[in-house]
């Protein structure tokens, strides 16, 4: 690879885009676990050419998608060794505010919402067996406690008003979010100056 040339990957397939020299990587889509291998891969290329220059996380539109893929980013982020700076730009449900929170500066754009529920199965099959309902109801109990756990360690909300939160599943907007411990701060827009 040349050293003038950019070094920017895109996974349309995916929603995700990787700009490695701009340190940002944006997503705008589902989460899937190939996402969960892009994240892993850029953030380590990314701290092993630097720990003091931060990273962004771009959540354009997503409507979140796979909760373990969700959550193991979230981990990858809390323990990175960059500061890591998440950025909604319009909104982020479920898996998607998963990873806004963890960062460790979270900003939220004016006019964009944060939601948040607890783990669903997508896709339930009528022909489950007992074992089978046993199985899924353990895992779906694993993963809200992982979702829960990981929103009182970034808010301090007592767990009864997580589980009240993630069950109304509404959004939640900039104000709100900071005022419940979900963001730090609210962006504004850049105003377009227009030329006469």
């Amino acid at each position: 690879m040349n050293s003038g040339q950019a070094r920017r990957m895109f996974y349309k397939k995916l929603g995700v885009i990787v700009d490695l020299d701009g340190r940002k990587i944006s997503l705008n889509g589902l989460i899937v676990k190939e996402t969960g291998f892009v994240f892993h891969k850029a953030l380590h290329v990314m701290q092993s050419e630097s720990v003091e220059e931060p990273i962004t996380i771009n959540i354009l539109r997503s409507g979140g998608g796979s909760c373990i893929t969700s959550i193991m980013i979230y981990a990858m982020l809390r323990i990175c060794a960059a500061p890591v700076k998440s950025v909604v730009r319009y909104y982020a449900k479920s898996g998607a505010c998963y990873i806004f929170e963890g960062a460790s500066e979270r900003v939220m754009m004016s006019g964009s919402f944060v939601e948040l529920h607890w783990a669903v199965l997508p896709g339930f099959d009528d022909c489950l067996t007992v074992d089978d309902i046993k199985v899924e109801y353990d895992y779906l109990l694993r993963m809200n406690n992982h979702i829960y756990n990981m929103i009182r360690e970034r808010t301090g909300m007592p767990m009864g008003a997580i589980k009240k939160l993630c069950k109304t599943s509404a959004p939640i907007n900039p104000k709100q979010a900071i005022q419940l411990g979900l963001a730090d701060k609210i962006g504004g827009r850049k105003s377009r100056k227009h030329k006469k």
